[in-house]
């Protein structure tokens, strides 16, 4: 069970839907904290490509982690709203789809 709304649960939903990525390619948990609740997003086909959200409960702060980053592999991020932090999951799907083209069987398959 979810310990966030359905609605912001949804707008997730609508970040991870681009760069012909399914909401179905991915592992969504959350955790519920005294302070806050943790959300997990996995790729399923690379695990190492996963998203980590803190969401504070008793104010507007956001916090994201996910790999692959831009320049580096991880990358932390403080968010101050909602948005941001919703932008930050887009990013990850960017760097997940950029990463994933660079691999040697992916670059084999777009030669063919």
């Amino acid at each position: 069970m979810s310990h966030l709304t359905l609605s912001f649960l949804q707008e997730v939903e609508e970040e991870l839907k681009s760069n012909n990525f399914l909401v179905e390619d991915f592992n969504i948990n959350t955790e519920d904290h005294l302070e806050c609740v943790v959300l997990h997003i996995q790729y399923i086909y690379l695990p190492k490509f996963k998203f980590k959200g803190v969401i504070h409960k008793d104010k507007d702060r956001y916090v994201a982690e996910f790999s692959p980053g831009t320049i580096t592999f991880t990358v932390s991020r403080d968010c101050p709203q909602k948005q941001t932090f919703l932008n930050m999951i887009s990013e990850w799907i960017d760097n997940t789809h950029i990463e994933m083209s660079k691999t040697p069987i992916t670059r084999q398959f777009k030669k063919t």
